[in-house]
């Protein structure tokens, strides 16, 4: 899954296990309970926006990273 640069994508659902998460843009999680699984997850140049200062996250986000040293592909 990618959230391209200059887009917002609210994540008001729980989606299936994801191979890749890849920010550039703005992911912003509903104020409610959310898992988010996945094997990678890279903000490059974006933001996971899980609450702010301002507003805080205040329900319950669970984010699960998959796998292991021995299978994990190698990322720069």
């Amino acid at each position: 899954m990618i959230v391209p640069k200059e887009q917002t994508l609210l994540l008001d659902v729980s989606p299936p296990k994801l191979y890749v998460l890849l920010v550039q843009g703005l992911l912003v999680f509903d104020r409610q309970d959310l898992t988010l699984d996945a094997n990678y997850i890279m903000v490059i140049g974006g933001t996971m926006e899980i609450g702010t200062e301002a507003e805080p996250f205040l329900n319950r986000a669970t984010l699960t990273l998959h796998g292991d040293r021995y299978t994990s592909v190698e990322m720069p």
